[in-house]
């Protein structure tokens, strides 16, 4: 499925053989005063959108002695890649680690440069035991942001990184995203195929997170009055499904709400709810587990 991901770039990766650090000479917002040694990449477009990213061989070059601190100092004792870039405009941006290959990760963000002594100071972090994680900062033109991205353990790991505005829902009847008029009833519907565009990290909370985790398909709508509806998903193939209902776009910071979900073991559920008049809402159904439905 496609959310117009911008094109990948070619990023550029400063590898010494000889030397324990690497001294990177570059622009003039700062960057050139902080050596930081080991992987640097510059984001040199925006938005930044690059796969297969690692820390495998990056070196361990910030630590808790010289790095200015930013949430849990136990994801600077191994390896690191360091993202160094601008924004164009004073916005709300999400920066987005996905594909990660192991868990317990951490993206640590500073405005100017990390190091103990500098001007840097903490600008957001997330840490915890999932592998994958999304980081909203309110950021500034004009600044250059370093983003440190490691883990808890001593394994590297490789991820996807997406720096970008946060994501909005895309034009109706895009595949997955299908438009639809109350009364509605469909026959022979199916996930499969669909993708994955909803995950527990870019979504808002609406009942366990756990049913984002596979292909979903997405209903838009508007309520032809404010009145009492009932959504029934039957003959289903199979069992762990969900149905959760946002008022608005389900992503994260767009202000939609979660207005209802039902979820659990059986195969087939209802969802009862009131709903007003002319409003847009989503109804996503998924499943807990990978197969598709």
């Amino acid at each position: 499925m496609n959310l117009n991901h911008p094109p990948r770039i070619n990023v550029l990766y400063t590898i010494a053989s000889c030397l324990s650090f690497i001294l990177v000479l570059a622009n003039h917002q700062g960057y050139a005063q902080c050596s930081i040694g080991g992987t640097v990449i510059q984001a040199i477009t925006f938005p930044y959108y690059e796969t297969g990213l690692s820390t495998c061989g990056a070196g361990n070059n910030l630590n808790s002695e010289n790095v200015i601190s930013c949430g849990s100092n136990n994801y600077l004792n191994y390896e690191e890649v360091v993202i160094v870039f601008t924004v164009p405009h004073d916005s709300l941006y999400h920066i987005t680690m996905s594909y990660a290959s192991a868990s317990w990760t951490s993206l640590k963000l500073y405005n100017g440069c990390p190091l103990v002594g500098g001007a840097g100071v903490c600008a957001g972090n997330s840490g915890g035991s999932a592998s994958e994680r999304l980081l909203a900062a309110q950021l500034e033109a004009g600044s250059t942001y370093y983003l440190v991205v490691s883990r808890w353990y001593e394994a590297c790991f490789t991820f996807d990184l997406r720096i970008d505005y946060p994501l909005t829902c895309p034009d109706t009847d895009t595949p997955g995203w299908e438009t639809i008029t109350l009364p509605f009833a469909g026959n022979n519907l199916t996930t499969c195929g669909m993708g994955n565009d909803l995950t527990f990290y870019n979504t808002i909370s609406c009942g366990n997170t756990s049913y984002l985790a596979s292909e979903e398909i997405i209903y838009i709508f508007e309520a032809p009055t404010s009145d009492f509806y009932h959504f029934t998903l039957s003959n289903v193939s199979h069992s762990w499904t969900s149905m959760k209902l946002y008022d608005g776009c389900p992503f994260l910071d767009q202000e939609g709400t979660c207005v209802g979900q039902v979820s659990g073991s059986s195969n087939e559920k209802i969802l009862g709810i009131d709903l007003e008049q002319g409003q847009t809402y989503y109804l996503v159904i998924s499943r807990w587990y990978d197969t598709c439905f």
